[in-house]
């Protein structure tokens, strides 16, 4: 277990008192090389996903910081299986990781069933978010604060507009998705999202005050 939380600090920083462990990177703009997939899901986060960096680290866990690691669809696989672990969970950052459709459908699925969850960050990423949302909403879930700069979104504006609306998402970032390019389809996406308070997509910021 000391083993465990010594490799825990010597690849992450654990804000305990938050319950966030942060194991992100900004290789995904820089270019810093990222370790390999099993030091960052199998070394960390599965251990204490099974309670061995112990039962309270893994009970008080609200965040996984895990940006820029370039896990893959592989990678994303072993992730969720420890997600479900998680019951606490209100926030994941799986940006800059080269997830793949299978990668981030995978994530959307094992975040399904956690009712606290409110906040996903995956951006940066190859793979169509469509499926992911998809299975989010299938299970009825809300989402407050949805990031997917740089992304595709798989699926036309219309039915993407339909997915956000369900998950009654708040704050939604759009930045570099070329979908959304044009001024008129970003209006008829806020416009016609009745929770969303905050949307960020190419040359466009708009806050909605609370009614």
């Amino acid at each position: 277990m000391l083993a465990g939380r010594a490799r825990a600090r010597e690849l992450g920083r654990v804000r305990s008192t938050r319950g966030h462990l942060d194991l992100g990177r900004d290789s995904y703009i820089d270019g810093v090389d990222a370790p390999a997939v099993s030091t960052v899901i199998e070394d960390v986060v599965a251990p204490l996903a099974r309670g061995e960096l112990g039962h309270d680290a893994r009970l008080n866990t609200t965040a996984l910081l895990i940006k820029g690691n370039k896990i893959g669809d592989v990678g994303a696989s072993k992730l969720a299986e420890s997600i479900e672990h998680f019951q606490h969970l209100l926030a994941l950052d799986v940006s800059g990781n080269c997830l793949d459709d299978a990668g981030l459908l995978a994530i959307g699925t094992a975040l399904a069933p956690l009712s606290a969850f409110e906040e996903l960050s995956a951006g940066h990423n190859p793979g169509a978010v469509f499926p992911m949302l998809q299975a989010l909403v299938k299970s009825c879930r809300s989402v407050q604060r949805l990031a997917i700069d740089y992304s595709k979104i798989g699926c036309d504006p219309a039915v993407f507009a339909q997915l956000i609306r369900d998950l009654q998402v708040e704050s939604l970032r759009l930045t570099g998705i070329r979908r959304f390019t044009d001024g008129p389809a970003i209006e008829r996406l806020a416009l016609g999202t009745p929770f969303l308070r905050e949307l960020h997509a190419p040359g466009f910021l708009t806050r909605r005050s609370e009614e």
